[in-house]
C-alpha cells in the first residue's frame, strides 16, 4: 500500500454525514437519509425517506450507501485510500463493527481500516485525551467520560431521550396547529429561533415571525421554553446538567477535578444560543452537594459542528495512523473479529 495516499475520514451521524480526505480543511456535508423509490436505494432523491439512527445499524444495506455516496462525492477509488469510521455509539455491538469491517474489506476493498468513537475524536480535535464529552445530537443526548484517549466504560450515560428530533416535534406540533408546516420547516426555524434561557422564570422574549406553507406565525415563549425540555424534561426525570453530575460521579473521585474542568458539547444542539452559559451556572449551583468538586468551576467548551471529523482528519493525518489501522493483510489473516481487539 502507497503509505502516502491519505485516508478517508467519515462521520456518519443520524441527521447528516461528513467525509472528507485526511488533508481537507472542512468536509462535505450531507444528511443521512437513503431514499427507496422503484425498487432502488439510494442517497437523496423522491421517495421513502428511512433515517440512519446513530449508527446502531438495523440495515446494513442503507449505510452501505451512505459510504458509497461519499466516496462518489470525493471522486476517490476506496481500494487506493485508508478509511476512518466512526464507530457505533458506546458500546459497540460486536457484530456491528465486525460488519462495517467485513463491508470496508470485501465490498469497497480498502487496504486499511481504523475505526473509533466520535466523542474521543471530539476530545482528539480538541488537542486533548481527557474530558467529559456531552453529545446532544439529533436523536439523543449522551455523556461520555474519556481517560487517555479511552471511554471510561463503567460510567457512560446514554439514552437521554430530550435531543433535536424531540425538540423538533415539540415545534412541529405546535406550528401545525396554527398552520401547515412540514417537519423539514418546524427544523429550519428551530436552527434559527431556538435559545436556552439563563432564567426562564423572567424571561421576556421578543415576537418573531415564522412564515409557513398558508400562514405567518409569530413565536413567543416556544423559543426558549421548548429548549427547556433540556433541564426541565417532562419526557426524563432529570435534566442534563443532573445528568452530568450523575456521570462524573460514577468515575474515580480522583478522576472528577480534571474531567469537570473539560466538559466538551458536541452535537447540534450545543449550538443554541445560552446551551453552554446555561449549563455552567446549573452545575454551578447543585456543587454544594458535590463534595469532591465543591472547590472546583467547570470549564466548559462548545465544540464546532465538524470537530469529530476534525479529529479523524488530525488523527489519520499522523505518522503513525497506518501502524494503529486494520490492514487487508489482516483482515485475510484474522477475519472481521479482529476490530473487537483492535479498536476496543
Amino acid at each position: 500500500m502507497d503509505t502516502t495516499r491519505r485516508a478517508v475520514v467519515f462521520d456518519v451521524g443520524s441527521s447528516s454525514t461528513r467525509v472528507g480526505l485526511s488533508s481537507d480543511q472542512t468536509p462535505t456535508i450531507f444528511p443521512t437519509l437513503v431514499t427507496k423509490s422503484d425498487g432502488q436505494v439510494r442517497v437523496g432523491g423522491p421517495g421513502e425517506t428511512i433515517r440512519v439512527q446513530d449508527m446502531m445499524i438495523a440495515n446494513f444495506d442503507h449505510v452501505t450507501k451512505i459510504w458509497e455516496h461519499g466516496f462518489e462525492l470525493l471522486k476517490v477509488d476506496p481500494k487506493e485510500h485508508p478509511v476512518f469510521l466512526n464507530k457505533p455509539s458506546y458500546p459497540s455491538p460486536t457484530a456491528q463493527t465486525e460488519k462495517m469491517a467485513q463491508i470496508m474489506f470485501e465490498e469497497f476493498g480498502v487496504p486499511a481500516l481504523h475505526l473509533n468513537y466520535p466523542a474521543v475524536m471530539a476530545l482528539h480535535g480538541h488537542g486533548s485525551d481527557c474530558g467529559l464529552v456531552v453529545d446532544s445530537g439529533f436523536s439523543e443526548t449522551q455523556f461520555y467520560p474519556v481517560y487517555q484517549g479511552h471511554i471510561l466504560k463503567w460510567p457512560v450515560t446514554r439514552g437521554l431521550r430530550v435531543a433535536g428530533d424531540y425538540l423538533t416535534s415539540l415545534l412541529l406540533d405546535v406550528l401545525q396547529k396554527k398552520g401547515a408546516c412540514t417537519y423539514t420547516t418546524a427544523e429550519q426555524i428551530k436552527e434559527k429561533s431556538f435559545y436556552v434561557s439563563g432564567d426562564p422564570e423572567t424571561e421576556k422574549p421578543t415576537p418573531e415571525t415564522c412564515v409557513l406553507e398558508d400562514a405567518n406565525v409569530t413565536l413567543l415563549e416556544e423559543k426558549f421554553k421548548i429548549p427547556e425540555e433540556l433541564y426541565t424534561s417532562r419526557l426524563e426525570c432529570c435534566g442534563i446538567h443532573e445528568y452530568v453530575l450523575k456521570t462524573l460521579y460514577k468515575c474515580d473521585p480522583e478522576l472528577r477535578p480534571t474531567l469537570f474542568k473539560n466538559i466538551v458539547l458536541t452535537g447540534g444542539n450545543s449550538q443554541m444560543p445560552g446551551f453552554a452559559s446555561r449549563l455552567e451556572k446549573e452545575l454551578i449551583k447543585s456543587l454544594p452537594y458535590y463534595k469532591t468538586l465543591h472547590n472546583e468551576r467547570p470549564r466548559i467548551t462548545v465544540s464546532a459542528p465538524n470537530v469529530a471529523w476534525i479529529g479523524g482528519t488530525k488523527l489519520a493525518s499522523l505518522p503513525t495512523f497506518l501502524d494503529t489501522c486494520m490492514t487487508m493483510a489482516d483482515y485475510d489473516e484474522y477475519g472481521p473479529t479482529l476490530v473487537n481487539t483492535k479498536f476496543f
